[in-house]
């Protein structure tokens, strides 16, 4: 079984300790945030997270740039942009000794007739390259529901790719407030099988 990680946006040295004390890992959300990606500071924030995390022996992860991070857009330059944040992510990914990514595949509902098969073909040729770098690398990603409304929008993405460094993120809280559908968890975890490797669990008052 994974170890349990905690989320957190802003890491304190007192946080860490909180979670050392309880056998817990920790999942950096910091570096999903566009604000703290600019290059003016990333190295500085880098150097403070490096300096937080040097003698932390728990579990390590953390959430990619996920605002306005469209990796199926009708504008090239958009896509290139979901791209870049993604690689990046592995960068610091490394350097803050996290073997674990969190993305987002942000779907967006369409009335168009076989939309659906068009994105997961799209998504399916962005995320290709990524999880063959991570492979590279020794990482492993993983793709998080948000307003997909079945465990099918994003299970034959991670199927068609078939690599063990690109596996999928189930978030209960998305599910029970983002999607008409409302399946139960159980139903998720089910349907994902063996290509669910990662759970953000929260309750959302479900």
């Amino acid at each position: 079984m994974r170890p349990i990680s905690v989320a957190v946006e802003r890491l304190t040295p007192e946080m860490l300790a909180w979670l050392s004390e309880r056998q817990l890992g920790v999942e950096i959300d910091f570096f999903s945030l566009p604000e703290n990606l600019h290059s003016s500071r990333l190295t500085a924030h880098l150097g403070e997270y490096k300096a937080m995390l040097a003698d932390f022996g728990g579990g390590r992860s953390m959430h990619a740039p996920f605002y306005e991070i469209y990796p199926v857009s009708r504008e090239p330059l958009i896509e290139e942009v979901a791209r870049t944040r993604c690689f990046q992510a592995l960068d610091i990914a490394q350097e803050l000794g996290a073997g674990h990514i969190v993305f987002h595949a942000n779907y967006k509902p369409s009335q168009r007739a076989g939309f659906l098969e068009f994105w997961q073909g799209r998504q399916t040729e962005f995320w290709q390259p990524l999880a063959e770098e991570m492979q590279k690398r020794g990482l492993c990603g993983y793709i998080e529901n948000t307003r997909e409304e079945t465990p099918a929008y994003l299970l034959p993405i991670v199927q068609a790719i078939n690599l063990p460094s690109l596996r999928l993120c189930y978030d209960t809280g998305h599910s029970h407030c983002f999607t008409r559908s409302k399946l139960q968890p159980a139903h998720w975890v089910e349907k994902y099988g063996a290509y669910l490797g990662y759970i953000h669990l929260h309750t959302n008052f479900g």
